[in-house]
């Protein structure tokens, strides 16, 4: 007897945050017939958000505008601007991050 696996992710979430769903089909066969079907549904966490500054910087100027960073989720930008210039550079931002 063999089986085969097809997994595909859906993109259905859970009540746990950021959580996805994948269905996974085990078919088994015997002497090449199809004689049985196995259907189940298992959470995952799916991959961790691309926090780089290239995705932050959505209209790639070379700095994190106040905006940019409150979709990065940087909440004090004020705070983060360590030389007041309105800007985040790379060094900044990713200091924000880490401090978060």
């Amino acid at each position: 007897m063999r089986s085969i696996v097809l997994a595909f992710a859906l993109a259905a979430t859970s009540g746990v945050a950021f959580a996805a769903t994948e269905t996974v089909i085990t078919n088994e066969y015997v002497n090449g017939q199809k004689v049985g079907e196995k259907v189940e549904q298992r959470e995952y966490a799916p991959p961790p958000p691309d926090m780089s500054f290239e995705t932050a910087d959505k209209n790639h100027d070379g700095s994190i505008s106040p905006e940019e960073a409150r979709d990065m989720g940087i909440l004090n930008f004020e705070q983060a601007d360590l030389n007041h210039d309105g800007r985040l550079d790379r060094e900044e931002y990713e200091r924000a991050l880490s401090s978060q």
